[in-house]
């Protein structure tokens, strides 16, 4: 995915689940979808583990 196509297609996703999460799409193409969530203080247990949810969202 070039700069023109990622752009846009996380900034429909500002203020959603997905921007909550840190989740920004890296790659975009017939039959393949890639994304990567930021694992930090806001997707994980009080314990320091990540979350389940955050896992399935």
């Amino acid at each position: 995915m070039d700069d023109k196509t990622q752009h846009p297609i996380n900034a429909a996703y500002r203020g959603t689940l997905m921007d909550t999460l840190g989740i920004t799409f890296t790659h975009l193409s017939p039959g393949r979808t890639e994304a990567v969530m930021q694992v930090d203080k806001r997707v994980c247990q009080p314990f320091g583990l990540l979350h389940g949810g955050a896992t399935l969202a």
